[in-house]
């Protein structure tokens, strides 16, 4: 929740405190801005940076697993579901399930 914005620097460089916080807020002007993860040319290539003037006063995440059961917890989480999202189903060290028969 730092106020700094770093001028230019912070605007096409790396994101500043003021970026990153924009693409963690809940409101609807917020929505889909600012993804990028530290540097602002992507989002200004994709036309998804955030050029407005109104600064979110709460932070958050949708469905936000993380902080929930532990730093383990959330190391394996993490792994798991980059794992599923490149199409894999199970990571390595998950025990496999049992396969139906057709």
């Amino acid at each position: 929740m730092l106020p700094w914005r770093w001028g230019w620097f912070g605007k096409y460089v790396l994101y500043s405190p003021i970026g990153h916080r924009i693409h963690h807020s809940a409101l609807p002007e917020h929505k889909d801005k600012n993804l990028g993860f530290l540097f602002p040319v992507w989002d200004w290539m994709f036309g998804t940076y955030y050029k407005g003037d109104v600064i979110n006063e709460e932070v958050g995440v949708e469905d936000n697993y993380q902080n929930t059961r532990g730093l383990l917890f959330d190391l394996a989480e993490s792994t798991r579901r980059a794992w599923r999202s490149v199409g894999l189903p199970t990571a390595p060290w998950t025990p496999a399930r049992p396969r139906r028969s057709t």
